[in-house]
């Protein structure tokens, strides 16, 4: 019997979210199956390289699911899921509190 180990960490579902959106930040339109395969966790320690596995289908379709009831990303027909305006001020918002936080000079990273 295979069995998984439970996350190590308590904020996990939030972190393993936050990737799923960033993904679909990245890459809009990319089908549901593509992003299976990203969202994979990698092996560590003593096995082999890094392989793309499928990720937990019920993870990330719970995620997809909070992300579009939470206003962050909608579902366009016939073109999969998309950043709404309110997610992409969220992700400023976020980016710029991160940039203060480091106080470090980053003039290259000004707005697009």
């Amino acid at each position: 019997m295979i069995c998984d180990k439970a996350p190590v960490r308590e904020d996990w579902w939030h972190v393993r979210a936050a990737a799923i959106y960033g993904g679909i930040h990245e890459r809009p339109h990319r089908p549901h199956a593509t992003s299976l395969q990203s969202t994979a966790v990698p092996r560590t320690g003593a096995m082999p390289p890094t392989k793309a596995r499928t990720g937990s289908r019920a993870i990330i379709r719970n995620a997809l699911h909070q992300l579009e009831k939470a206003g962050y990303v909608a579902a366009k027909k016939g073109k999969g899921r998309m950043v709404t305006p309110l997610g992409q001020k969220l992700l400023d918002n976020s980016s710029h509190e991160v940039l203060e936080r480091t106080g470090e000079d980053q003039s290259g990273l000004g707005k697009i």
